[in-house]
């Protein structure tokens, strides 16, 4: 009888043990399904966030560079700039630098050898600069090997002169373009386009050309006599 009893003891007690480790067990699963769960909802949430800034970048159009002045307009630009050294530009391509657009160039010298330095018209500006294609980048135009600092300086069209009893007064316009006034025995205003070191003004009856000098201004009458033609200082 003693031991049937100590017999049954020890099969409850094992019953009990096995119950408490199947508790364990479960409880330990339960949280390791938690995590699991909880890992998979931040990755699937992390992964929607990716997915719609993919979507965005995707659906954004690019900004496309601004360009103002025609291939033919930087034609004409680095020829004038050049047609004073015997050179010649050769067109190359558009390139984007700094986020503009610029028209490249070779250049090919007296000789019609091709240099080693190249040139560039801003799409935007018209300005010319040096190119350097390696480095997609430009430079300013006084580092080219042809430059000339009285010819190539940048012009003035501002300030006021004086040629007898005539004054003439320059006013900054535009990129290329100036406003002058005539005062003294005839007076004229109005607004003339630029060219490098020459600019031109035309109306119904008056054509003229100012050429800018070192310290003077010439003007010249392209038609008939107007009055207003003299060298100003």
């Amino acid at each position: 009888m003693k031991k049937l009893y100590i017999t049954i003891l020890l099969v409850l007690l094992a019953a009990a043990v096995a119950g408490c480790g199947k508790k364990d067990k479960d409880k330990d699963k339960g949280k390791v399904e938690d995590s699991v769960e909880g890992e998979i909802s931040i990755a699937d949430e992390s992964d929607l966030e990716r997915y719609e800034d993919r979507g965005e970048d995707e659906d954004a159009e690019p900004e496309e560079p601004i360009s103002e002045i025609s291939r033919e307009d930087a034609d004409v630009l680095i020829g004038e700039k050049l047609a004073d050294k015997g050179c010649e530009p050769v067109y190359s391509e558009v390139s984007f630098i700094d986020g503009e657009n610029y028209y490249t160039y070779s250049v090919l010298n007296p000789d019609g050898d091709e240099m080693d330095q190249m040139l560039a018209v801003n799409a935007v500006s018209g300005e010319i600069f040096v190119y350097d294609l390696d480095n997609n980048t430009v430079f300013d135009f006084s580092t080219f090997e042809l430059y000339n600092s009285e010819s190539d300086a940048p012009v003035s069209w501002e300030g006021s002169f004086k040629s007898g009893n005539m004054s003439l007064n320059l006013e900054p316009g535009g990129e290329t373009s100036f406003e002058f006034t005539f005062s003294g025995d005839k007076e004229l205003t109005g607004v003339a386009e630029a060219k490098g070191r020459t600019a031109e003004y035309k109306d119904d009856s008056i054509s003229l050309q100012f050429i800018r000098e070192k310290d003077s201004l010439e003007v010249k009458d392209m038609g008939s006599a107007s009055g207003f033609a003299g060298v100003y200082k």
